[in-house]
Protein backbone atom coordinates (compact mmCIF):
# COMPACT_ATOMS: atom_id res chain seq x y z
CA UNK A 1 0.00 0.00 0.00
CA UNK A 2 0.91 3.71 -0.44
CA UNK A 3 3.41 5.31 2.46
CA UNK A 4 0.84 8.34 2.31
CA UNK A 5 -2.11 5.98 2.99
CA UNK A 6 -0.89 5.59 6.60
CA UNK A 7 1.74 7.99 8.19
CA UNK A 8 2.34 9.67 11.29
CA UNK A 9 0.37 12.74 12.26
CA UNK A 10 1.27 15.85 14.32
CA UNK A 11 1.20 14.73 17.70
CA UNK A 12 0.69 11.36 17.40
CA UNK A 13 3.64 9.84 18.56
CA UNK A 14 3.39 8.60 22.18
CA UNK A 15 5.87 6.26 23.92
CA UNK A 16 7.36 5.43 20.96
CA UNK A 17 4.40 4.18 19.11
CA UNK A 18 2.73 5.63 16.06
CA UNK A 19 -0.91 5.77 15.30
CA UNK A 20 -1.54 5.84 11.58
CA UNK A 21 -3.60 7.99 9.42
CA UNK A 22 -6.88 7.76 7.78
CA UNK A 23 -7.04 9.06 4.24
CA UNK A 24 -9.73 9.47 1.42
CA UNK A 25 -11.61 6.08 0.78
CA UNK A 26 -10.64 4.52 4.06
CA UNK A 27 -11.47 7.43 6.44
CA UNK A 28 -14.89 6.69 4.61
CA UNK A 29 -14.81 2.80 5.24
CA UNK A 30 -14.58 3.42 8.89
CA UNK A 31 -17.13 5.72 8.93
CA UNK A 32 -19.07 4.09 7.68
CA UNK A 33 -18.78 1.22 9.66
CA UNK A 34 -18.84 2.52 12.70
CA UNK A 35 -19.89 5.43 15.14
CA UNK A 36 -17.65 8.39 13.37
CA UNK A 37 -14.97 8.19 16.28
CA UNK A 38 -11.33 7.36 15.58
CA UNK A 39 -10.89 4.07 14.69
CA UNK A 40 -9.45 1.44 17.18
CA UNK A 41 -5.84 -0.22 16.92
CA UNK A 42 -7.60 -3.10 15.96
CA UNK A 43 -9.45 -1.34 13.26
CA UNK A 44 -6.30 0.44 12.00
CA UNK A 45 -4.40 -3.28 11.79
CA UNK A 46 -7.54 -4.84 10.19
CA UNK A 47 -7.28 -2.45 7.20
CA UNK A 48 -3.68 -2.50 6.92
CA UNK A 49 -3.78 -6.80 6.64
CA UNK A 50 -6.76 -5.99 4.11
CA UNK A 51 -4.10 -3.92 1.94
CA UNK A 52 -1.42 -6.34 2.20
CA UNK A 53 -3.64 -9.12 1.13
CA UNK A 54 -4.55 -7.23 -1.69
CA UNK A 55 -1.10 -6.13 -2.56
CA UNK A 56 -0.02 -10.22 -2.79
CA UNK A 57 -3.35 -10.64 -4.83
CA UNK A 58 -2.01 -8.26 -7.09
CA UNK A 59 1.81 -9.57 -7.54
CA UNK A 60 0.23 -13.37 -7.81
CA UNK A 61 -1.79 -12.36 -10.40
CA UNK A 62 1.10 -10.43 -12.11
CA UNK A 63 2.94 -13.95 -12.21
CA UNK A 64 0.90 -15.91 -13.50
CA UNK A 65 0.49 -13.39 -16.31
CA UNK A 66 3.95 -13.38 -16.97
CA UNK A 67 4.19 -17.15 -16.70
CA UNK A 68 1.38 -17.48 -19.20
CA UNK A 69 2.42 -14.71 -21.44
CA UNK A 70 5.41 -16.87 -23.64
CA UNK A 71 3.76 -19.91 -23.08
CA UNK A 72 0.66 -18.61 -25.27
CA UNK A 73 3.86 -17.46 -27.52
CA UNK A 74 5.44 -20.29 -27.68
CA UNK A 75 2.61 -22.99 -27.65
CA UNK A 76 -0.54 -21.33 -28.83
CA UNK A 77 -3.47 -20.60 -26.62
CA UNK A 78 -5.19 -24.11 -27.61
CA UNK A 79 -2.14 -25.93 -26.61
CA UNK A 80 -1.51 -24.31 -23.52
CA UNK A 81 -3.62 -26.11 -20.16
CA UNK A 82 -3.64 -24.20 -16.96
CA UNK A 83 -1.70 -27.39 -16.09
CA UNK A 84 1.42 -25.86 -18.20
CA UNK A 85 0.59 -22.21 -16.39
CA UNK A 86 0.73 -23.67 -12.94
CA UNK A 87 3.76 -26.37 -13.56
CA UNK A 88 5.99 -23.03 -14.41
CA UNK A 89 5.11 -21.30 -11.47
CA UNK A 90 5.35 -24.34 -9.15
CA UNK A 91 1.35 -24.26 -8.55
CA UNK A 92 -0.90 -26.72 -9.17
CA UNK A 93 -3.95 -26.34 -11.32
CA UNK A 94 -6.47 -25.37 -8.70
CA UNK A 95 -4.34 -22.75 -7.27
CA UNK A 96 -4.65 -20.56 -10.54
CA UNK A 97 -9.07 -20.91 -10.02
CA UNK A 98 -8.46 -18.21 -7.35
CA UNK A 99 -7.20 -15.67 -9.60
CA UNK A 100 -8.36 -16.52 -12.90
CA UNK A 101 -11.44 -18.91 -14.16
CA UNK A 102 -9.99 -19.51 -17.27
CA UNK A 103 -7.26 -19.21 -19.82
CA UNK A 104 -9.27 -16.64 -21.94
CA UNK A 105 -9.35 -14.76 -18.91
CA UNK A 106 -5.79 -14.65 -18.62
CA UNK A 107 -5.05 -13.91 -21.96
CA UNK A 108 -7.53 -11.13 -21.85
CA UNK A 109 -5.86 -9.29 -18.61
CA UNK A 110 -2.49 -9.80 -20.84
CA UNK A 111 -4.18 -7.64 -23.53
CA UNK A 112 -5.60 -5.01 -21.18
CA UNK A 113 -2.01 -4.97 -18.66
CA UNK A 114 -0.57 -3.50 -21.91
CA UNK A 115 -3.64 -1.54 -23.06
CA UNK A 116 -5.97 -1.20 -20.48
CA UNK A 117 -5.16 2.34 -20.91
CA UNK A 118 -4.54 3.51 -24.43
CA UNK A 119 -8.15 4.53 -25.09
CA UNK A 120 -8.15 6.51 -21.88
CA UNK A 121 -4.85 8.45 -22.91
CA UNK A 122 -5.63 8.96 -26.46
CA UNK A 123 -8.84 10.79 -24.82
CA UNK A 124 -7.04 12.35 -22.62
CA UNK A 125 -4.66 13.72 -25.23
CA UNK A 126 -7.83 14.90 -27.65
CA UNK A 127 -9.23 16.77 -24.88
CA UNK A 128 -5.55 18.95 -24.76
CA UNK A 129 -5.21 22.07 -26.46
CA UNK A 130 -3.22 21.09 -29.62
CA UNK A 131 -4.12 20.86 -33.26
CA UNK A 132 -5.71 17.70 -34.98
CA UNK A 133 -2.50 16.16 -36.52
CA UNK A 134 -0.28 16.51 -33.19
CA UNK A 135 -2.98 14.82 -31.21
CA UNK A 136 -2.84 12.24 -33.45
CA UNK A 137 1.29 12.13 -33.42
CA UNK A 138 0.97 12.18 -29.90
CA UNK A 139 -1.25 9.10 -29.69
CA UNK A 140 0.15 6.97 -32.28
CA UNK A 141 3.71 7.53 -30.72
CA UNK A 142 2.03 6.58 -28.02
CA UNK A 143 0.94 3.06 -29.19
CA UNK A 144 3.73 2.22 -31.08
CA UNK A 145 5.70 2.99 -27.68
CA UNK A 146 2.98 0.88 -26.07
CA UNK A 147 3.39 -1.99 -28.76
CA UNK A 148 7.47 -1.84 -28.84
CA UNK A 149 7.52 -2.34 -24.72
CA UNK A 150 5.48 -5.51 -24.73
CA UNK A 151 5.28 -7.02 -27.99
CA UNK A 152 3.78 -10.21 -26.61
CA UNK A 153 0.42 -8.80 -26.09
CA UNK A 154 -0.26 -7.51 -29.71
CA UNK A 155 1.63 -10.46 -31.20
CA UNK A 156 -1.85 -12.34 -28.80
CA UNK A 157 -4.42 -10.56 -30.34
CA UNK A 158 -3.26 -10.30 -33.71
CA UNK A 159 -2.34 -14.71 -33.50
CA UNK A 160 -4.69 -15.27 -31.17
CA UNK A 161 -7.77 -14.12 -30.64
CA UNK A 162 -9.31 -16.66 -32.85
CA UNK A 163 -9.29 -18.71 -29.89
CA UNK A 164 -10.70 -16.67 -27.76
CA UNK A 165 -14.64 -16.76 -26.71
CA UNK A 166 -17.04 -15.20 -28.57
CA UNK A 167 -17.66 -12.70 -25.85
CA UNK A 168 -13.99 -11.90 -24.79
CA UNK A 169 -13.59 -11.19 -29.12
CA UNK A 170 -16.69 -9.44 -29.03
CA UNK A 171 -15.64 -7.29 -26.20
CA UNK A 172 -11.62 -6.92 -27.63
CA UNK A 173 -13.75 -5.65 -31.27
CA UNK A 174 -15.65 -2.92 -29.05
CA UNK A 175 -12.79 -1.70 -27.41
CA UNK A 176 -10.80 -1.40 -30.78
CA UNK A 177 -14.13 0.27 -32.65
CA UNK A 178 -13.76 2.72 -29.88
CA UNK A 179 -10.14 3.36 -30.09
CA UNK A 180 -10.43 3.99 -33.39
CA UNK A 181 -13.51 6.15 -33.40
CA UNK A 182 -11.32 8.29 -31.56
CA UNK A 183 -8.63 8.80 -34.45
CA UNK A 184 -11.59 8.80 -36.80
CA UNK A 185 -13.04 12.12 -35.58
CA UNK A 186 -9.08 13.59 -35.16
CA UNK A 187 -8.69 13.32 -38.92
CA UNK A 188 -12.11 14.32 -39.93
CA UNK A 189 -11.27 17.14 -37.61
CA UNK A 190 -7.59 17.75 -39.85
CA UNK A 191 -9.37 17.47 -43.25
CA UNK A 192 -11.99 20.21 -41.99
CA UNK A 193 -8.92 22.74 -40.87
CA UNK A 194 -6.97 21.59 -44.03
CA UNK A 195 -4.21 20.16 -41.89
CA UNK A 196 -4.54 17.00 -43.64
CA UNK A 197 -5.44 16.42 -47.29
CA UNK A 198 -9.27 15.10 -48.00
CA UNK A 199 -9.26 11.48 -47.73
CA UNK A 200 -10.87 8.60 -46.25
CA UNK A 201 -10.60 8.61 -42.64
CA UNK A 202 -11.09 4.81 -41.59
CA UNK A 203 -8.87 3.61 -43.93
CA UNK A 204 -6.16 5.93 -42.77
CA UNK A 205 -7.29 5.02 -39.28
CA UNK A 206 -6.92 1.24 -40.20
CA UNK A 207 -3.43 1.85 -41.71
CA UNK A 208 -2.05 3.93 -38.59
CA UNK A 209 -3.63 1.40 -35.99
CA UNK A 210 -1.27 -1.41 -38.84
CA UNK A 211 1.22 0.31 -39.03
CA UNK A 212 1.74 0.81 -35.11
CA UNK A 213 1.13 -2.60 -34.38
CA UNK A 214 3.05 -4.63 -36.84
CA UNK A 215 5.95 -3.24 -35.08
CA UNK A 216 5.49 -6.20 -33.08
CA UNK A 217 6.74 -8.47 -35.59
CA UNK A 218 10.17 -7.28 -35.94
CA UNK A 219 11.03 -4.76 -33.08
CA UNK A 220 13.65 -6.21 -30.96
CA UNK A 221 14.04 -4.07 -27.22
CA UNK A 222 17.68 -5.39 -27.30
CA UNK A 223 18.28 -4.24 -30.27
CA UNK A 224 19.97 -0.46 -31.48
CA UNK A 225 16.22 1.22 -31.79
CA UNK A 226 14.62 3.31 -29.01
CA UNK A 227 10.83 2.52 -29.00
CA UNK A 228 10.21 6.27 -29.33
CA UNK A 229 12.86 6.26 -32.29
CA UNK A 230 11.00 3.64 -34.25
CA UNK A 231 7.20 5.86 -33.55
CA UNK A 232 9.19 8.80 -34.92
CA UNK A 233 10.36 7.53 -37.87
CA UNK A 234 7.10 5.72 -38.36
CA UNK A 235 4.98 9.29 -37.38
CA UNK A 236 7.14 10.81 -40.31
CA UNK A 237 6.19 8.54 -42.93
CA UNK A 238 2.88 8.68 -42.32
CA UNK A 239 2.84 12.76 -41.75
CA UNK A 240 4.25 13.06 -45.19
CA UNK A 241 1.40 11.54 -47.00
CA UNK A 242 -1.23 13.33 -45.15
CA UNK A 243 -1.29 16.42 -46.42
CA UNK A 244 -0.39 14.47 -50.30
CA UNK A 245 -2.70 14.62 -52.78
CA UNK A 246 -2.02 11.10 -53.80
CA UNK A 247 -3.98 10.25 -50.57
CA UNK A 248 -6.87 12.02 -51.98
CA UNK A 249 -6.44 10.44 -54.97
CA UNK A 250 -6.11 6.98 -53.70
CA UNK A 251 -9.64 7.96 -51.58
CA UNK A 252 -11.74 8.92 -54.92
CA UNK A 253 -10.08 5.52 -56.80
CA UNK A 254 -11.57 3.28 -53.89
CA UNK A 255 -14.60 5.36 -53.38
CA UNK A 256 -15.22 4.91 -56.83
CA UNK A 257 -18.63 2.67 -57.57
CA UNK A 258 -17.26 1.41 -60.78
CA UNK A 259 -14.32 -0.58 -58.24
CA UNK A 260 -16.08 -1.82 -55.92
CA UNK A 261 -17.45 -5.79 -55.92
CA UNK A 262 -20.54 -6.60 -54.74
CA UNK A 263 -20.81 -7.29 -50.69
CA UNK A 264 -22.01 -11.09 -51.66
CA UNK A 265 -19.53 -11.71 -54.67
CA UNK A 266 -16.81 -10.65 -52.09
CA UNK A 267 -17.59 -12.95 -49.55
CA UNK A 268 -18.07 -15.96 -52.16
CA UNK A 269 -14.49 -15.14 -53.93
CA UNK A 270 -12.77 -14.65 -50.57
Amino acid sequence: MSSGMLSAPSGAVKRGRVRPTVEGADRERWRAGGDGRWPTAAAAGGLVREARREQRREMRREAILEAAAPLFVRRGVAATSLDHIASSLGLTRPALYHYFRDKNQILIAIVERAFANLIREATDIVRSDRSSVEKLERIFTLHTTRVAADPQAIFLIVTQAGELSSPARAALRRRQRRYESILVRLVEQGIADGEIAPCNASLLVKAMVSLANWVYAWYDPGGPYRPEDVAAFLWSLLRGGLGSPLVTAATDAAEDPRSRRPRRAARQTA
